[in-house]
């Protein structure tokens, strides 16, 4: 997830998922992790040059 973050310019956010995440996580706190910094699954999409 942290390669993903900053593979799509998600530099800050990528440094927080490393200090506050565990190693291992599920879909509910992937989930609320990009919600508490406003990353939304179809931004990724997007930024990744697809469509959701």
């Amino acid at each position: 997830m942290v390669d993903l973050l900053r593979k799509n310019g998600y530099e800050k956010e990528a440094d927080d998922a490393l200090r506050t995440l565990p190693d291992e996580i599920d879909r509910a706190q992937l989930v609320e992790f990009g919600n508490s910094h406003n990353i939304f699954v179809d931004e990724i999409i997007s930024r990744m040059g697809g469509s959701p």
